[in-house]
């Protein structure tokens, strides 16, 4: 995953949730920067964009990644930490035209690194 040690300490188990989204065209679809799970995102119809800005404030943008159609991010863009933390820029989804997308959530089994 995205800025991980490169020595795995243990492995971990989780459970995939999908949530399905519209957007109508031109939709701020809420900067946040607080998941307990690893996300990815997938452009099922229309264009958006993953945004990731320094502060909670739109002037901040420093990234601006375009998804088109099929579209499907391979890596989360968040630091992975021990003990199922990880860490989020300020990030929004934006909606350029009418859209549907997939935020795809793998939510981590607790004490997944004891084999439960």
């Amino acid at each position: 995953m995205a800025r991980q040690s490169t020595k795995p300490c243990h492995q971990e188990k989780f459970a995939v949730k999908v949530n399905l989204w519209y957007a109508p065209s031109h939709t701020d679809c809420a900067i946040h920067n607080q998941h307990d799970f690893l996300e990815i995102h997938t452009q099922v119809f229309g264009q958006g964009r993953m945004q990731n800005f320094k502060v909670k404030k739109f002037d901040t943008l420093y990234e601006d990644l375009i998804m088109t159609e099929g579209y499907t991010q391979i890596v989360p863009f968040c630091e992975v930490h021990e003990n199922q933390r990880y860490t989020y820029p300020w990030h929004q989804y934006y909606s350029d035209t009418d859209c549907i997308w997939m935020a795809i959530e793998y939510h981590p089994k607790k004490n997944s690194n004891q084999g439960e």
